[in-house]
């Protein structure tokens, strides 16, 4: 995020997809599983006085945070389309849909990662792109709504006790009879490619 505060054009976000072409990623990828419990830094920037003028004082922040950045991490940033294996979310007839409800607490309505006690593993008043952020989430892979269905809707999911997420053609055959197909396709994204900088070279390729 501290790019996307210098180079707000590169369109960084905060699941942004990333490839690493350095010998040293070790250095700046996830290495967890959760990548909220590994390669985390703590970052200190300071500047001089700044004028009172808004304007100026971004000027000025951006410029010595662009100057850090390049002083500290020797690495370059290039906007690319790849194509990836993903995870495509689809619907079928037999979908049950439902008005969504706002949430009042969302341990109640997401327990698709951590066992829940003494029953199986659930997705309440889920919209599709949930669906397909969770399901992405658990199995490290892009997955993709491409179910076409816009608006305040939502599904709810109850897995069974002991459910083994391990198989697919079981994860396949559940979901689809709640009426939603899964399956894995070949598709083009947008990804950052994080390469070496050679001397001279701009940190920002374009």
């Amino acid at each position: 995020m501290t790019y996307n505060r210098a180079y707000p054009g590169l369109g960084f976000a905060r699941f942004s997809k990333f490839v690493y072409q350095t010998p040293d990623s070790c250095n700046i990828k996830y290495l967890a599983s959760d990548p909220t419990h590994a390669a985390l830094y703590c970052y200190d920037l300071r500047i001089p006085k700044t004028p009172a003028s808004q304007e100026a004082r971004e000027k000025i922040f951006t410029t010595y945070l662009r100057d850090d950045l390049s002083r500290t991490f020797p690495f370059t940033f290039k906007k690319e389309k790849r194509s990836f294996d993903c995870l495509i979310v689809r619907r079928n007839d037999k979908i049950v849909l439902k008005k969504k409800q706002a949430y009042s607490s969302q341990d109640e309505n997401f327990s698709l990662n951590d066992i829940a006690k003494n029953k199986g593993r659930y997705l309440h008043n889920a919209s599709f792109d949930e669906v397909a952020y969770h399901l992405g989430q658990r199995y490290h892979i892009d997955c993709i709504d491409e179910s076409g269905v816009k608006g305040d809707l939502a599904i709810d999911l109850d897995f069974p006790p002991g459910f083994n997420f391990q198989d697919f053609e079981a994860l396949k055959k559940f979901l689809s009879a709640k009426g939603i197909e899964i399956s894995k396709e070949k598709r083009t994204l947008d990804v950052v490619v994080v390469g070496d900088r050679k001397e001279g070279e701009s940190t920002v390729l374009n």
